[in-house]
């Protein structure tokens, strides 16, 4: 019996879950009461030792005074930006953009700022900013309405980021004459590689958009609407970036289309993928790629796929010069790393010719560096003649 009882027992101290609860009247006394000790003490002693910390409990006058005084005039700053008129800063705004840079910019709608957040936004109605001198005062820029938000942390560490971005009816007029001045450069002085470093943008809506564009020594006339947007209920498949554009090069039409997807949520470290189409004057391109980080223009890859009656008809459009060809149709990775393009891969026919191989071009002090590795296994030497200087033989059109 007392063995049995003692078997009892110990199996209920083991099952008991009450035994293995903190014995909280020990945590009191060993930790909670000594934390309490020490901060009363801490507290005694910055009572009688610390000057600062005996003014703060116990200010004086002059004290008081100061207190009040700041606390009154953070309370008329919040005030005063919460009912300020931003419209009183439209003139100063558009005077020093005037003087900045050369030409007429102004603000003719209303301005109102919301700085009050860790996105602190702004909307900008009738954005003018004009062209200058030598461009027959056509205005570079208008703009119906702005609104955006920037992210304040990034902006605190000196990187301009847009959380949201919605443009409605840009009209742009890009002008290119024939000493190399370009319409669009509110810096001339400043080196232009050709690239457009946009800061990033999470969310762009782009309304109503007709940019335009005339380049006077390639004789490019091209006039496009252009549209971002977002999904809408029942418009499914019609979210993302669009630009149509119809025109001219060299008297001939001229047609381009650009799409991608919609700007939303976009990320530094994700590429965003594009298409475009180009049909007139004799060539025919078709590109499929990515922008490496959105919105470096500096840096894309893609596929391209190139054709026309004339390889020497690109030289407006690249700059390089090539001899005459037969109609040709090539294809390759096309490839922008800042001031280098490289077309690699690339395989087609010139002609009744075959032709592969890569090639680099890089700019070099303000002067085209061009590299290349071609290769044939079967080489018409009617092809070659023309390249040689002889007329063109055939009628094909290369596609």
């Amino acid at each position: 019996m007392p063995h049995a009882l003692q078997g009892v027992t110990g199996t209920r101290i083991l099952a008991n879950p009450l035994n293995r609860l903190p014995n909280w009247s020990a945590v009191r006394t060993r930790a909670v009461e000594p934390s309490l000790a020490w901060a009363q003490g801490r507290h005694a002693w910055l009572a009688a030792n610390d000057p600062v910390y005996r003014g703060w409990r116990h200010p004086a006058k002059p004290e008081r005074w100061a207190g009040g005084v700041a606390g009154a005039i953070v309370l008329s700053l919040v005030l005063l930006l919460l009912l300020f008129d931003w419209n009183l800063l439209r003139g100063p705004i558009g005077r020093w953009a005037s003087a900045e840079y050369d030409r007429d910019i102004a603000i003719t709608g209303d301005l109102d700022v919301n700085p009050f957040s860790l996105t602190p936004s702004a909307s900008i109605d009738g954005l003018r900013i004009g062209g200058p001198d030598w461009a027959d005062d056509v205005p570079t820029l208008q703009v119906g309405r702005i609104e955006g938000a920037v992210a304040l942390g990034p902006l605190l560490g000196g990187t301009l980021e847009f959380p949201r971005l919605d443009i409605t009816r840009p009209r742009a007029v890009l002008i290119a004459d024939e000493q190399g001045r370009k319409s669009w450069m509110l810096n001339p002085d400043r080196p232009d590689d050709g690239a457009m470093d946009i800061p990033l943008i999470r969310r762009l809506v782009i309304r109503d958009g007709s940019p335009s564009s005339r380049d006077i020594p390639r004789d490019i006339d091209l006039n496009a609407t252009i549209q971002a947007r977002e999904s809408a209920p029942g418009e499914a498949g019609r979210a993302g970036f669009l630009l149509d554009g119809e025109g001219s090069r060299n008297g001939e039409p001229l047609t381009l289309t650009a799409r991608g997807g919609a700007f939303i949520n976009i990320r530094r470290d994700r590429p965003y993928e594009f298409s475009a189409e180009l049909d007139g004057a004799g060539t025919s391109l078709a590109a499929e790629g990515r922008i490496l980080r959105p919105f470096d223009f500096g840096r894309f890859d893609a596929t391209l796929t190139l054709s026309g009656r004339n390889m020497a008809d690109q030289y407006p459009l690249t700059g390089i010069a090539t001899p005459n060809t037969p109609p040709y149709r090539l294809a390759g990775a096309l490839s922008r790393d800042d001031d280098r393009w490289t077309f690699a891969d690339f395989t087609g026919r010139v002609g009744a010719s075959d032709l592969s191989g890569d090639l680099e071009v890089d700019r070099i002090d303000d002067r085209l560096n061009v590299t290349a590795d071609l290769a044939s296994r079967s080489l018409d030497l009617d092809d070659l003649a023309v390249v040689l200087g002889a007329r063109v033989q055939s009628t094909g059109s290369g596609n």
